[in-house]
């Protein structure tokens, strides 16, 4: 079966926000949040000239999963 995941992304100048509103591993991230960290690394390895942040994390309460990404 497959499934979707819902992402959105706002754009204001250097940076965007990246929103996941449903996140593929949430229910192993509950568990094992060292998995969340390994997303923020995949974010960095992939925009290396951008700051990644993780400002909102379903794992502190936040209703979704949202990264700010700044050109450095």
């Amino acid at each position: 079966m497959a499934e979707f995941y819902r992402l959105e992304s706002d754009r204001c100048q250097n940076q965007f926000v990246l929103t996941e509103h449903n996140c593929a591993i949430a229910k192993v991230a509950k568990f094992f949040p060292v998995v969340c960290a390994h997303e923020l690394e995949m974010f960095a390895a992939l925009l290396p000239d951008c700051t990644i942040e993780r400002p909102h994390w379903i794992n502190n309460g936040d209703r979704c999963c949202g990264y700010l990404i700044r050109a450095k």
